[in-house]
């Protein structure tokens, strides 16, 4: 699996907590499809691309837990998530630039690296 399917995704709209780790997801395009999600798990995903997450409106909680996210430019599309209250960066190798950029932007989420 290395994206996600919309057909797949359309079922899971409303469901306010979902865990997609360890499924060996590159990117997250569609999960915007997701209406009223509050918080998502894609620890252990071998992630390239989070701009499939931006506007997801509703959600709190986000753990990209061991990813493989090394450059700052990835947590770009997270910038947009105004509501997201926890963040969890975990065994990733995001600057610590761009970790601060992102606190700056999202005051109101607390950031774990």
């Amino acid at each position: 699996l290395s994206a996600l399917h919309t057909p797949a995704l359309i079922r899971l709209s409303g469901t306010p907590e979902i865990d997609l780790s360890n499924n060996g997801l590159r990117r997250v395009e569609g999960v915007h499809l997701l209406h009223g999600l509050a918080a998502l798990r894609l620890d252990h995903n071998p992630l390239r691309s989070l701009w499939g997450l931006a506007g997801l409106a509703t959600l709190r909680s986000l753990s990209l837990q061991n990813c493989g996210l090394a450059s700052g430019s990835v947590l770009d599309p997270l910038a947009t998530l105004e509501g997201l209250r926890e963040l969890f960066l975990q065994q990733n190798s995001v600057p610590d630039e761009a970790v601060e950029g992102l606190r700056a932007k999202l005051p109101h989420c607390v950031i774990t690296v």
